[in-house]
């Protein structure tokens, strides 16, 4: 019998206290946990005084910090000769030094599992090999879909690697049923399901004293987190039906890390618009709590299309916990799409059409009965599907599972 701690182990490439929806999730599920429960690891140096630390605090657990991959090779030659020159002599040897780093880790901390997130290239090779270096069962832990977050050469290897590792994993956890059933058909390989939690504020929000305060006297439509190539289209579809409703008092509000320079390069730009930083997690629900909407967006063309069918996105369960009329632009055959129209608790468009939001997000607007309703079906959906303590005791219970078959084995 291997000789294994009482912790496991995460390898993510980004971990709290950052902002990053990921990181987020991860402080959610393990904050209660006791410091000798787990350890992290990541590529980036969280002792760092310069690190994100707007998401949330710091884990009490040891955090790890790898050591530097090896240099990668330039390669220069006709496109696709390159493509898989650049495999060999570039990600190969960074994927094989990161392993040994990773795996000098496990050796000294002999964890039960490593659960290695999504959204870094080179952690699951780097950390299957590593378990396999150090006797450790191997879990991805999958927040987007590994292969087709990629394009191009990394693709390829992402698919490489997903198609030998996912079998020979000893289980897989995943955000929900579209992903689950998209990798039973490609690996052969059942995944047990997690919903990216949310705590379930008591409502109304206390006013935040400082903070942001929004007009009640205009129609808010509000968005938090990242614009990008998975969902920009979506929100050039929204101010185009703004225009062709034509009221003076809808504003859209994003709450973003970019910058209103950047956004306009993706052509999302309005006299309606107003952009402003990110928002600490302390004060995300009192600015989600001003929305007379919440927007929740997906592309219709993007080069990760096949990300957006499976998509989960983290902000999902707080915009439901609010208790406000959610309105979803996205592809028919998006996870969120069939989500909320199963259960009725969103204005849902699934076309790339805005004159069509326009009549369905004015139907909202001059609705207030119906805004009531859809929230309220939100909020209740919420309680069963994503609230925190409901999500982390069963990650908990999922976890004491994989640690009871590891070590009678």
């Amino acid at each position: 019998m291997t000789n294994y701690s009482n912790k496991f182990a995460i390898l993510s490439h980004i971990l709290p206290p950052s902002s990053s929806g990921q990181a987020i999730m991860l402080y959610r599920l393990l904050k209660e946990r006791s410091k000798n429960d787990y350890i992290l690891i990541s590529r980036q140096n969280y002792n760092n005084s310069d690190i994100d630390n707007t998401g949330s605090e710091t884990l009490p657990a040891k955090y790890y910090f790898l050591c530097s991959d090896a240099k990668p090779m330039r390669v220069y030659s006709y496109p696709v000769i390159q493509h898989i020159l650049n495999i060999a002599l570039s990600v190969i040897p960074r994927v094989k030094a990161r392993a040994n780093c990773i795996a000098d880790i496990l050796r000294k901390e002999r964890p039960y599992c490593l659960l290695a997130c999504t959204a870094d290239l080179l952690d699951m090779p780097a950390g299957y090999i590593a378990c396999k270096k150090a006797g450790i069962p191997f879990v991805p832990y999958i927040f987007d879909d590994y292969v087709y977050q990629w394009t191009g050469s990394s693709r390829l290897f992402a698919r490489v690697v997903a198609w030998f590792v996912m079998p020979r994993s000893f289980r897989i956890i995943g955000p929900n049923t579209y992903i689950a059933k998209e990798f039973k058909r490609r690996y052969g390989k059942d995944m047990d399901i997690i919903h990216n939690p949310c705590d379930m504020p008591k409502l109304p929000i206390d006013v935040i004293k400082n903070s942001i305060k929004l007009d009640s006297r205009e129609i808010n439509i509000v968005y938090t987190g990242a614009v990008y190539r998975a969902n920009n289209d979506s929100f050039i579809n929204l101010l185009k039906a703004i225009d062709l409703i034509d009221n003076k008092n809808i504003k859209l509000h994003i709450f973003t890390g970019q910058s209103k320079d950047e956004l306009q390069k993706m052509g999302i730009s309005h006299n309606c618009l107003e952009v402003y930083g990110h928002v600490n997690q302390s004060e995300i629900a009192w600015v989600l709590q001003q929305a007379t909407i919440l927007f929740l967006p997906l592309a219709f063309k993007s080069p990760v299309q096949e990300v957006i069918t499976t998509s989960a996105p983290s902000k999902m369960g707080e915009y439901m916990s609010m208790a406000k009329p959610i309105f979803v632009n996205a592809p028919s055959n998006s996870f969120i799409s069939w989500y909320f129209k199963h259960h009725k608790a969103a204005m849902v468009v699934d076309e790339n059409n805005p004159q069509i939001i326009a009549n369905k997000l004015r139907e909202l607007i001059s609705n207030p009965g119906l805004q009531k309703k859809l929230g309220q079906k939100a909020r209740s959906i919420a309680e069963s599907d994503f609230d925190l303590k409901i999500i982390r005791n069963k990650f908990d219970q999922l976890l004491n599972s994989y640690q009871a078959i590891i070590t009678k084995h």
